[in-house]
């Protein structure tokens, strides 16, 4: 163990220090090349195979920039015969795809298998820890994250705050917050915030695993569910069985708000909007929408209201 810390251990955090710079051949040389290999990205993304891997990894790194402070942070870590793990932080500032420079942070779990008396990573898990409470001890809620992850039947009670969550970049709209996931809620329910400017809305698209609702908290919002059309103000709400083919549509002349609940949690959906997050404002994102929609069990069948039934003027 003592070895795996004090060679393996520091090596990779070399490693990850200048993937982060845009150099991924140190952390591609940390990789192993027999199958199974597997990634489940912070970003949402899920790959396996050695050529998947390795150019998913080329194609990260060259994301980032003004990256300072980077730490990797390891919480526990064991090694039992010829396999190990790691589970831990990883912390820095940086910008991705261009978009402003903060703080970021990524909890990632990797498995190591021994091959020929050296240790390669097999499988790599990143996500985004939960929302850190205002004031909370860093030391404390690291533990109740952990606690959290590793049951999704443990729900823990809380209260958020109208101005808390996490924020969540939307290249074809305002920021999504995400405010409740999973590991939040025993899976019982994800909870998200948009901000749609007039006109906006998504594709139509149909969810296979879980219902949904929507609350319209401020402006107006038309709902396509099927074939039926409807329309309502703030304190109204649309309930979505899965399954069924849906859009909608911010009608006002000023941004609305609408809270998005999916029941059974969606971790598809947590890491559907960071993901999505990372497509360029200039890049192909309606198809990388779809794409990522896939990824989620969400599946684009049609194109926005704007485009398929506009509506005859914006309400003010």
């Amino acid at each position: 163990m003592e070895e795996f810390r004090r060679i393996v251990l520091a090596r990779q955090a070399e490693a990850e220090a200048a993937f982060h710079q845009g150099d991924p051949g140190a952390r591609i040389e940390m990789w192993s090349r027999r199958e199974p290999l597997t990634l489940f990205g912070a970003a949402g993304m899920f790959e396996s195979g050695w050529e998947r891997l390795s150019e998913t990894f080329s194609r990260v790194a060259s994301r980032f920039s003004n990256v300072s402070d980077y730490r990797f942070e390891v919480l526990v870590a064991d090694v039992v015969g010829d396999m190990a793990y790691a589970l831990g932080y990883e912390r820095f500032n940086g910008s991705v795809n261009g978009r402003p420079v903060k703080p970021i942070t990524v909890r990632s779990t990797h498995i190591y298998r021994r091959e020929e008396g050296e240790w390669k990573i097999v499988h790599r898990h990143g996500d985004n820890p939960p929302v850190d409470p205002p004031g909370a001890d860093r030391n404390q809620i690291t533990h109740i994250h952990l606690e959290e992850t590793m049951s999704e039947t443990s729900a823990v009670p809380l209260v958020r705050r109208p101005e808390e969550g996490r924020p969540v970049p939307n290249p074809i709209a305002d920021d999504v917050i995400i405010k409740l996931t999973q590991g939040e809620t025993g899976g019982a329910l994800s909870m998200f915030e948009s901000t749609p400017g007039p006109g906006a809305g998504p594709p139509m698209h149909v969810h296979a695993n879980e219902d949904e609702v929507l609350y319209v908290v401020d402006g107006s919002i038309r709902f396509k569910l099927g074939d039926e059309m409807r329309e309502t103000p703030a304190g109204g709400f649309a309930f979505i069985p899965r399954g069924l083919r849906h859009a909608w549509q911010n009608v006002g002349s000023e941004p609305a708000r609408v809270m998005f609940f999916f029941t059974p949690a969606s971790p598809g959906m947590e890491r559907f909007f960071p993901a999505f997050a990372e497509v360029p404002e200039d890049g192909p994102v309606q198809e990388e929408f779809a794409r990522l929609g896939s990824e989620a069990s969400m599946e684009v069948v049609g194109p926005p209201l704007a485009q398929s039934h506009p509506a005859p003027a914006v309400r003010g």
